[in-house]
């Protein structure tokens, strides 16, 4: 499994034309990121909806393939992450993929956090963030060091066009 991410990760961003600045990419749909994957895992909708059930909740074949053609637009965290159970993928892949934005290790951290972040009643939502300013104070840059950093880069910028 490991060795088949990297290339699971690279092959959702698809080349299209190739313009005056270099090929530009386009990220595969939701529907077509689920046809693909299904069909190279070898999987039958009837082995994504036992895979889902099997880990979590069932997805029916059926709606599985509504998503692949296009018809299931107005889909939802849980159902996304079920399909990501019966495709035997990471749940942050699909969740990248659903949201429309390239999947990169960074951005589906970003919204793994964020998703379980929202999915927390308000005073524990309060609770993590101030876990997470004592951790960034602890192990992270000092927000003045990032501020005199960002000074620093910005006034290399400024010289550089005078």
């Amino acid at each position: 499994m490991a060795r088949v991410l990297p290339l699971v990760l690279a092959s959702v961003l698809l080349p299209t034309n190739v313009g005056a600045y270099g090929t530009e990419m386009a990220i595969e749909t939701l529907a077509e990121f689920v046809s693909r994957v299904r069909k190279e895992k070898g999987f039958s909708l009837l082995d994504v909806e036992r895979n889902s059930q099997k880990r979590g909740k069932k997805i029916a074949g059926s709606y599985v393939s509504r998503i692949e053609n296009g018809h299931n637009k107005n889909l939802t965290k849980a159902t996304v992450s079920n399909l990501a159970r019966g495709l035997d993928e990471p749940e942050e892949l699909l969740l990248a993929v659903w949201a429309g934005r390239p999947p990169n290790k960074e951005s589906a951290r970003g919204q793994q956090l964020l998703a379980h972040f929202y999915e927390l009643p308000e005073n524990y939502q309060a609770d993590l963030l101030k876990i997470a300013r004592m951790l960034n104070a602890e192990h992270g840059a000092k927000t003045e060091e990032i501020k005199i950093v960002k000074k620093k880069s910005d006034g290399k910028r400024g010289s550089r066009a005078a």
